[in-house]
C-alpha cells in the first residue's frame, strides 16, 4: 500500500539553503548564525544519505530534485557536498532533503535510524519519522497546551509570514489520528490541549517556515501575543506561587517546582513526570526536549518581567540539564522599591509647612508637638488613602476581569455547542459517504477481485502497482460437456444454473482465503497463497457439486460433473492490458499447466487432479492416490499427477484405500511395458469395486477403464511393432 504524506515536489524553497560569500561559495557560518539560522549540521545529511543509498535510493535523482527546487541557481550541490559533515544548512533545506529521500524510497515513514533504538543526534528532527503515532489533540494522550504555539502563529502572521503550508502539513500528519482539521478547527480555538509529540512537530515546522533555528528567539519575539490575563491581579507576594500552580495545570509533559526566597530571584526545576510517555519523542528525545526546555525557560523569564512590571528583562543563571528531561535554572531580576505617592505627600506638606512655621513662633513646645503629630498623621492618612484607592481599583479591575472571563467562557460554551453540532452533522455526512463508498466497493467486488477492492478501499491506485513474482497455487475448474448440454436449454435456465453454481464455488474459494481471478464461461480460475487452502477449497467444491440438486434438475439428462486441476509455482502478477482496459492477473507456466491438469480430469474420470509440486508442499493429511506420469501439451518435461478423493463418503474412501497398493502395482507393470499384466490387475480391481455396489466409486471404475483401454491399445501397438520406445510416460497431444 502506498504510504505517502508531505510531497514538496513543485514547491520551491523560500530561503537560501546555506551561507555563501559574495562569490557564491559556501562559507562557514559564525556560531550566532548557526544558533539563529543554520541549525542543521552536515552530520545529519551525511548519515541520512549513506542510509538512503544503502536502501537502494538513487542519489543522482535526489541531487537533481534538490537543486531543481532552489530558486537561486547559485546554490547547487553534489553527492560530495552532502557527505561533507562540516557544512551547515537551514531547517528548510534539510526538510526538503528528507522529504525527497522518502519520495524516492517510496515510503513516507522511511528515515535514518528507523531500525535502531539508538538515540539520534540533536540535528535529526522529530518529523523525520513521518505520520504521528499519538492522537494530536483532545485525546487521552494530550499533555501540552496550545497557548505558546498560538501566540507564535499570531505574532509571525502579523509579520506577514504565511503559515498555509505548515497548516496543510499538520493536517496531512494528523489524517490517520484525528478527524478534526488542524487548519480549519484547532487554529480557530483560543487554546486547547495537544499531545507533546504534535507540539514538537509544530515547533520544528515553525522553524522551517520562519527560517529561524533559535527556539528562544521565536518565543521571545512572540511574547506580546501571549494571553496572561488574570495573573496581574494577584498580590505580588503570591505571583510566583500562582505561577507554579498555573504552570503545572498547563502542562502534563513537565512537573514544575519553583523556589522563591522572596528576593529578586527564583529557582526552577522541571522534570518529566512518571506518567509521561518517552515514545512521544522516540529516538529524537534530545532534539525535541531541547526545544521544550528552551521555550519554557524563555517564556518563564518573560512572564516574570511582565508580572513585576520590570523595565529590564530578567536573566537566566545556572542553567543545567538542557535536553535531558531534568532541567534546572535560576531567573534573576532587578531589585524593586515599593511605590510611594511622593507627589501627594510633597503637596500636602507644602501646604502645612507655612502653618507650622507661624504656629511655632507663638506656641509652646507642647502645641508644636501636637501640630507635628498632626502633620505626620496627615501624611500617614494620605498613604493609607493611596493604599485604599489602589486596592479598591484592583478589586474593580478584578471584578471586571471576572465578568469578562465569565462572558468569554459562555461564548466558548456556545461555540463548543455549535462546533459539536457541526461535528455531529459532519460525522453523519461522513458516515453516509462511508456507507455509500462501502456499497460501491461491494458492487465493485462482485465484478472484480477482492484484492483490488481492498487496494482501492485503502486509497491506493492498483494501476500503478509494479509487476512482481509470487509463489502461488492456481486452480482451474470446469463443468464437463457444458456446451453440448446447454444447447438444449434456454439462456435464462443456463444463467440461473451458472449463478447457483458459481455462488457455491465462490464460497468454497473465499472460505480458504482464495481469490477468483476470472470466470471463463462455465470455468473458474482461482489463486491461493496456501497449497493446503487450495486443496481444501477444491475438496469442498467437489462436495458442493454433489449436493446441488438444483443443478441436477437443470441437467435432467445426466448428473453434473466438474473437473478441477491444481498446480503450484512461480507466477508473474501485474497489470495486463491498456490504459483504457486492464486486468490485474497472474501469468506463467503453472497457470497453463493447471489448466491442462483440469482438462485431464475428463480422461481419468476423476474430478480432482493435483501436480507433484502441490503434493510436496501439503502440510495436512489428505487421501491421495498416484495416477500417472504424463507429458501435457506445452510442457517440455513430464509431470506426476495425483488424485485427491477426500470428497467421497467414508465407505468409498475405505474402498479406495484398500485397492491403493494394487493400483500402484498395476501402474508399475504398465510403466515397465508389461501391459498384459497391468491390464489383468486393472480388470480384477474393476470387478472387485463393481461388487461393492457403491455409486460413489463409479468414477474409480471409469479411471480403471481408462487405464484398461490404454493398456490394451499399447499392447496392440507393441505386438504389431508400432511401439518403438516406451519410457512409461504417456504424451497427450491435445488439451
Amino acid at each position: 500500500m502506498e504510504n505517502w504524506g508531505i510531497d514538496l515536489e513543485g514547491r520551491m524553497m523560500r530561503h537560501d539553503p546555506w551561507p555563501v560569500n559574495q562569490r557564491g561559495q559556501y562559507q562557514e557560518p559564525l556560531q550566532k548564525e548557526i544558533t539563529g539560522t543554520y541549525g542543521i549540521s552536515g552530520q545529519a545529511t551525511a548519515e541520512t544519505l549513506r542510509y538512503f543509498e544503502k536502501c537502494g535510493g538513487e542519489t543522482g535523482r535526489l541531487v537533481r530534485l534538490l537543486n531543481g527546487h532552489i530558486p537561486d541557481r547559485m546554490f547547487t550541490l553534489s553527492r560530495q557536498h552532502l557527505l561533507d559533515e562540516t557544512r551547515w544548512y537551514t531547517n528548510e533545506y534539510y526538510f526538503y532533503f528528507q522529504m525527497f529521500c522518502k519520495k524516492l524510497i517510496g515510503r513516507y515513514d522511511w528515515h535514518f535510524g528507523e531500525n535502531s533504538k539508538t538515540p539520534l543526534s540533536v540535528y535529526h528532527k522529530i518529523w523525520e519519522k513521518g505520520f504521528l503515532r499519538y492522537t494530536p489533540y483532545a485525546g487521552k494522550e494530550k499533555d501540552s497546551t496550545f497557548s505558546m504555539l498560538i501566540a507564535i502563529f499570531r505574532a509571525y502572521t502579523a509579520k506577514q509570514v504565511d503559515f498555509t503550508d505548515l497548516y496543510d502539513w499538520a493536517d496531512l500528519l494528523c489524517r490517520d489520528m484525528a478527524t478534526i482539521s488542524f487548519k480549519n478547527e484547532i487554529l480557530n480555538m483560543r487554546n486547547t490541549w495537544l499531545s507533546s509529540e504534535f507540539w514538537y512537530y509544530l515547533i520544528e515546522f515553525i522553524k522551517i517556515v520562519t527560517n529561524q533555528n533559535n527556539t528562544r528567539q521565536i518565543v521571545e519575539e512572540s511574547f506580546d501575543f501571549y494571553d496572561l490575563e488574570g495573573f496581574s491581579f494577584a498580590p505580588e507576594g503570591m505571583l510566583l506561587q500562582i505561577l507554579e500552580y498555573m504552570l503545572n495545570k498547563s502542562t502534563h509533559a513537565y512537573a514544575v517546582e519553583i523556589d522563591y526566597p522572596g528576593k529578586n530571584r527564583a529557582f526552577f526545576r522541571l522534570s518529566r513526570p512518571p506518567q509521561w510517555d518517552p515514545n512521544k519523542t522516540d529516538k529524537y528525545f534530545t532534539s525535541a526536549t531541547i526545544n521544550g526546555d528552551e521555550a519554557i525557560m524563555t517564556a518563564y523569564r518573560l512572564v516574570i518581567q511582565r508580572f513585576f512590571k520590570l523595565d529590564i528583562p530578567p536573566e537566566l543563571h545556572d542553567v543545567r540539564g538542557i535536553g535531558t528531561g531534568r532541567v534546572s535554572f535560576a531567573i534573576v531580576w532587578e531589585e524593586r522599591i515599593l511605590s510611594i505617592p511622593y507627589l501627594s505627600l510633597i503637596a500636602a506638606n507644602a501646604l502645612l509647612l507655612p502653618v507650622y512655621a507661624a504656629v511655632s513662633r507663638f506656641s509652646s513646645l507642647t502645641t508644636m508637638g501636637v501640630l507635628f503629630s498632626s502633620i505626620l498623621s496627615v501624611n500617614f492618612m494620605i498613604i493609607l488613602l493611596r493604599i485604599f484607592k489602589y486596592n479598591r481599583n484592583r478589586v474593580r479591575i478584578l471584578k471586571n476581569h471576572l465578568a469578562r472571563v465569565m462572558e468569554s467562557n459562555q461564548k466558548k460554551v456556545d461555540q463548543a455547542e455549535k462546533v459539536t453540532g457541526e461535528l455531529l452533522e459532519e460525522k453523519k455526512r461522513l458516515l453516509r459517504e462511508k456507507e455509500e463508498t462501502a456499497r460501491r466497493l461491494k458492487i465493485t467486488g462482485v465484478y472484480t477481485k477482492k484484492s483490488l477492492v481492498d487496494i482501492i478501499a485503502a486509497g491506493d491506485d492498483p494501476t500503478r502497482f509494479p509487476t512482481q513474482r509470487r509463489q502461488v497455487c492456481v486452480l482451474f475448474a470446469d463443468i464437463y460437456e457444458f456446451t453440448r448440454i446447454s444447447e438444449s436449454k434456454t439462456p435464462l435456465a443456463i444463467v440461473e444454473m451458472l449463478n447457483v453454481y458459481f455462488e457455491r464455488m465462490n464460497q468454497c474459494i473465499i472460505g480458504e482465503n482464495g481469490e477468483i481471478d476470472k470466470l471463463i464461461g462455465d470455468g473458474i480460475m482461482a489463486v491461493f497463497s496456501s497449497p493446503d487452502g487450495c486443496v481444501r477449497a477444491a475438496i469442498e467444491m467437489c462436495r458442493q457439486v454433489k449436493e446441488l440438486a438444483c443443478l441436477q434438475d437443470c441437467f435432467a439428462e445426466q448428473p453434473v460433473r466438474t473437473g478441477i486441476g491444481i498446480n503450484f509455482g512461480e507466477v508473474v502478477a501485474g497489470n495486463i492490458g491498456s490504459r483504457s482496459k486492464m486486468d490485474y492477473t497472474v501469468i506463467g507456466d503453472i497457470v497453463n499447466s493447471a489448466s491442462r491438469l483440469e482438462a485431464l480430469t475428463r480422461h481419468y474420470r476423476t474430478p480432482l487432479i493435483i501436480a507433484e509440486d502441490v503434493v510436496a508442499r501439503l502440510k495436512d493429511n489428505y487421501h491421495i492416490q498416484f495416477l500417472d506420469i504424463v507429458q501435457v501439451k506445452g510442457r517440455e518435461s513430464p509431470v506426476k499427477i495425483y488424485e485427491v478423493y477426500d470428497y467421497l463418503d467414508d465407505a468409498a474412501i475405505g474402498e479406495k484405500q484398500a485397492i491403493s497398493s494394487k493400483m500402484d502395482m498395476a501402474f508399475s507393470h504398465y510403466q515397465q511395458g508389461d501391459f498384459d499384466t497391468a491390464a489383468g490387475i486393472y480388470l480384477d480391481l474393476k470387478l472387485k469395486i463393481m461388487s461393492t455396489d457403491n455409486n460413489d466409486l463409479k468414477g474409480t471404475i471409469d479411471t480403471i477403464d481408462f487405464f484398461l483401454s490404454r493398456c490394451n491399445d499399447l499392447l496392440r501397438r507393441q505386438e504389431k511393432g508400432r511401439l518403438e520406445t516406451w519410457g512409461g510416460v504417456y504424451s497427450f497431444a491435445v488439451k
